[in-house]
C-alpha cells in the first residue's frame, strides 16, 4: 500500500453452501476502507457486498504479568488522568481495567504511584498500548520512575497520534536489587513476573485534544 493505505490481508474467511463468501477482519482500526471487487471471466448475475461492522474493545490478549510475592512492597495507590485508586490486595496481579481514566491526545499527565513497604530500590514503570493492538510495545513505555520507597511520582505524554478509545495502562512494581543479600528477580517488562512487587492493569480513554 502506498499513500497512507492500509492492506486487509488478516482474516478469517467462510464459505457458505449457496456459494456466498464471508470475510471476517478482526482489530482493524477505525477508519473509511475501499474494497475492490473484480469480475473473472465468464462472471454472471446479480453480486451484492453487505458490510458491518461491530466495536470490539480493547481486545484481551494481553501477555500475563505479576510478581510471585507481595510479603514486602506492593502498590498502594495509582493517581493518573481522573483515576485516583487505592488497592489493598496482596495478589501479584490485579485487574482494575473497570477503573477508567481520560487522557487526550498530545497531553501531558501528572502520575503518582504510591509504595505500600517501599524499598529504596524500587521502581514503577507505567505501559499504555497506544495502538490498541493489544501489546506493549517499546515505544508504549510512558513512565520509568527512579528506584526508591515511593511516592514514584513523574508524567506520562500521549502522543498525537494515538489511537482513540479505550486502551490498557500497565503499571508494574519491581525490586531492582541485584545483589547478594537477598534472592530477587527484577522485571522491566510489562510481560512475566518478577520476584517482589506487583502488577496492576487499567484502562485509558484516549480523546481528542478539546
Amino acid at each position: 500500500p502506498s499513500n497512507g493505505e492500509v492492506e486487509l490481508t488478516d482474516f478469517n474467511a467462510t464459505t457458505c453452501a449457496d456459494g456466498n463468501l464471508t470475510l471476517f477482519y478482526s482489530y482493524v482500526p477505525a477508519g473509511t476502507y475501499y474494497y475492490p471487487v473484480f469480475y473473472g471471466a465468464g462472471a454472471e448475475g446479480e453480486y451484492t457486498l453487505t458490510f458491518t461492522a461491530t466495536p470490539c474493545g480493547t481486545p484481551d490478549i494481553y501477555c500475563t504479568a505479576g510478581a510471585v510475592s507481595t510479603q514486602f512492597e506492593k502498590i498502594a495507590n495509582v493517581t493518573v488522568g481522573g483515576i485516583n485508586n487505592n488497592s489493598t490486595s496482596v495478589a501479584g496481579y490485579e485487574n482494575f481495567t473497570s477503573v477508567t481514566g481520560n487522557v487526550s491526545q498530545g497531553q501531558t499527565y501528572p502520575i503518582s504511584i504510591t509504595v505500600d513497604g517501599g524499598f529504596d530500590t524500587d521502581q514503577s514503570l507505567v505501559w499504555v498500548d497506544l495502538d490498541q493492538n493489544g501489546t506493549f510495545g517499546a515505544n508504549e513505555l510512558l513512565f520509568t520512575s527512579a528506584p526508591g520507597v515511593g511516592p514514584h511520582t513523574g508524567s506520562i505524554t500521549i502522543p498525537a497520534g494515538a489511537t482513540l478509545g479505550d486502551t490498557r495502562m500497565r503499571v508494574r512494581l519491581h525490586d531492582t536489587y541485584t545483589g547478594v543479600d537477598y534472592q530477587n528477580t527484577p522485571n522491566a517488562t510489562p510481560c512475566d513476573t518478577s520476584t517482589f512487587g506487583q502488577v496492576e492493569d487499567y484502562t485509558l480513554t484516549i480523546e481528542v485534544a478539546g
